[in-house]
């Protein structure tokens, strides 16, 4: 997690989950893999020597000589930025629930300041999680409670509307299948901006 990065379309990156699974051709040579090895002891990571590199929910830990944890460093980045979230992951992986995913939302909610870019390969996960309520509750209401408890109140004024307006989706879709299969999940997922990575880009296109 860095307040910068070299990434060409982010100012920086925030990751409150490490660790994935690889599910399709571009994961073959993932960087976040070999990162996440490098700092395995670190971090008290595990690597199954296969396919997985032990996602997990990392943000209650705390940001070293910082009051505050990993989850809630945007809320002290007062200079708005272009973050990348979970650069180390993938928010909508299997191993993470979405108790963990509304406290990553309801920090971007907190955060209007700040342009934050979500991308998966499982857009079925990420449009479900969106788009369905908690039973009789609005996913929208639900961030809205999890982000007052945050604050240690009950009530936020002014909550953005639902999708974020200050949140982007996006799909990887590194050949023609993956595409064919991803991006009309994300054309039907609502957001405020849907984006398609291309990286690496394999094989004919049509």
């Amino acid at each position: 997690m860095s307040a910068t990065t070299k990434i060409e379309w982010a100012d920086a990156t925030w990751n409150p989950m490490t660790g994935c699974t690889k599910i399709s051709e571009a994961c073959e040579h993932c960087y976040a893999r070999g990162l996440l090895r490098r700092f395995a002891g670190k971090w008290g990571l595990l690597d199954d020597g296969r396919d997985s590199f032990c996602p997990r929910f990392i943000g209650d830990r705390m940001v070293p000589g910082k009051t505050y944890t990993v989850l809630d460093k945007p809320l002290h980045w007062r200079k708005p930025r272009r973050i990348f979230v979970c650069s180390m992951s993938d928010l909508f992986h299997e191993a993470f629930t979405d108790t963990e995913r509304d406290a990553v939302f309801a920090v971007m909610a907190l955060c209007p300041q700040h342009t934050f870019l979500v991308l998966t390969k499982r857009p079925e996960r990420m449009r479900d999680y969106v788009s369905k309520p908690i039973g009789q509750t609005s996913r929208r209401d639900w961030v809205l409670y999890q982000a007052g408890q945050m604050l240690n109140q009950v009530h936020i004024d002014g909550f953005p509307d639902w999708p974020l307006p200050n949140l982007w989706l996006g799909v990887t879709a590194e050949n023609q299948q993956r595409a064919d299969e991803r991006i009309p999940i994300l054309l039907d997922t609502p957001a405020a901006v849907r984006f398609v990575s291309v990286e690496p880009c394999w094989g004919r296109w049509t």
